[in-house]
Parts: structure tokens; C-alpha cells; sequence
């Protein structure tokens, strides 16, 4: 069976560092300057078919989005994803409906057609200078990510077992730490209908919204086996074409990221 972490288990389900007093930082928001997507209808026109419907355009769909509420820790409450991949699974309730409560808001980063991922969006942490010292002591200077696109493969008794199809290139994030920021992919990666869009943290980065309003209702599925609180092994998925178990699942916690997809018309 899976591990589930509770909320007293939830520190050392990541690296979690509160070795200073700390003050809120303002976050602010990097625009992308350089990356437009703009989406056309395609109209063909036969001089012999006039009537010939138009070709359907591409949509863009924003997977995991991300309301305002989301915020990842630190400087308070620090804590980091460190050495693994993973996906959110869980995040919170729907509405509730016909006087019912609200069921789980789940498959946020199932691709619920084909079409491709061209950006992804973060909202980071800004550790202090003391919670830095910590984190680049223990798992390096650089704080990485990178996306990873995976087929599930095995699903049995939640225990989760995918394949990596395919990634993007490595993304520095240490200049964005406090901000929230899309970074178009350098290529875009393909998705087919029900592949996920998981997040890859080789070595660490501050994308974890806990605390207040993260119950048991939200959870993140990640790329370890046992034991579950060992976060220093490195456990990320980086070969393409291999197949990894995705035992752990950790609740009370939100992985602060989305993924923009166009679909193909």
C-alpha cells in the first residue's frame, strides 16, 4: 500500500528549513515578453466549395491553474521539493452541488486530449539568506526543475508506475525565487489524451503551497519508493524511457505549478 503522509509527517516529506526568523516578501509577477501564443482559425476556402465548414482551431487549456489563494512557503513556514518528480493528484473539494458537499478536484494534470505543452508557470518561495544556506548546503547551489511528460503504465492498489515519454530542458530558477513567473518551454512537448504533466525537482526549488486551508483533500504523487520521508535520495526521473513507481503520495501540500497546453485542432 502507498504511503500517505499526515499533516505531522508532512515535514519530512520535504526538506523543510526554519533556522531563522523570516519576514513576508511581496511577490511579483514576471511577464513573459518574448513568447506569444496567438491562436488563428483556419478557414479553407475552394473556389469549387464555397460552403466547406472552417478548420477548427487549437484551444488553449491551462492544466493545474492556479487561483490567487496558492502560495508556496518560505520565507515562512519554509520548505522545498527536493530530488524527485511528481504531479498533484488532489486539490481540494469542487463546489458543492444539489445540497451535496463538493467531491474531490482531481486529474489536474491529465491531458484530456492531444496537443502540446509550451509553457509552464511557477509560483516560488524567496528563501532567506539563512534558509538558502541550508538548502544549497544540502542539495546544491542551482534550484532546477524541469518538465516531465509521463504514460501511466501500471495503476494497481494506487500503486502508480509510469513511464517518462518525454522532458524539457533544465530550468534555473534561483533569479525567479519570490516571484511568479512562465517560462516558455525551449520545444514544445507532445501529450496524448490521459498523459501527465509532472514536475521534475533534481535538485531543489521552493514550489510547496502548506499550512492553513491544506487538508487531507489536497495530495501530490511522487516518484519514491520506501521510505517515504527520505527526501535526499535522489529519486527524480530523468531517463527517458524508463519506468518508475510512484509509491508516495503526500497530502496536506500543493505543488505551486501549471502547465499551458494548445491542443491540436
Amino acid at each position: 500500500m502507498p504511503a500517505n503522509t499526515g499533516p505531522s509527517e508532512m515535514i519530512r516529506s520535504t526538506i523543510h528549513c526554519n533556522s531563522a526568523p523570516t519576514a513576508t516578501f511581496p511577490a511579483s509577477v514576471v511577464f513573459n515578453m518574448y513568447m506569444r501564443i496567438h491562436l488563428t482559425a483556419v478557414a479553407t476556402i475552394s473556389a469549387v466549395a464555397l460552403l466547406i465548414p472552417a478548420v477548427a482551431s487549437a484551444t488553449k487549456i491551462e492544466l493545474g491553474e492556479m487561483d490567487a489563494s496558492v502560495t508556496a512557503t518560505c520565507p515562512t513556514n519554509c520548505q522545498a521539493v527536493s530530488r524527485v518528480t511528481g504531479y498533484q493528484t488532489l486539490a481540494g473539494l469542487l463546489p458543492p452541488k444539489d445540497g451535496k458537499s463538493g467531491s474531490p478536484r482531481k486529474d489536474l494534470f491529465v491531458a484530456p486530449g492531444e496537443g502540446r505543452i509550451v509553457s509552464i508557470t511557477l509560483k516560488l518561495g524567496k528563501p532567506n539568506k539563512a534558509q538558502l544556506a541550508f538548502f544549497t548546503e544540502r542539495l546544491g547551489a542551482a534550484s532546477q526543475v524541469r518538465v516531465a511528460i509521463i504514460k501511466p503504465k501500471y495503476k494497481r492498489n494506487n500503486d502508480d508506475r509510469n513511464v517518462l515519454n518525454a522532458q524539457s530542458d533544465l530550468i534555473e530558477l534561483n533569479q525567479y525565487f519570490g516571484k511568479t513567473v512562465e517560462i516558455p518551454l525551449k520545444t514544445s512537448l507532445l501529450v496524448r489524451k490521459g498523459y501527465i504533466v509532472a514536475l521534475t525537482i533534481p535538485t531543489w526549488a521552493p514550489v510547496l503551497a502548506a499550512g492553513t486551508g491544506y487538508d487531507n483533500t489536497f495530495a501530490w504523487r511522487a516518484s519514491r519508493g520506501k521510505p517515504c520521508a527520505d527526501t535526499m535520495t535522489q529519486a527524480a526521473q530523468e531517463l527517458a524511457g524508463s519506468f518508475t513507481q510512484y509509491f508516495c503520495q503526500y497530502r496536506t501540500a500543493r505543488l505551486t505549478y501549471s502547465a499551458t497546453m494548445i491542443s491540436t485542432p
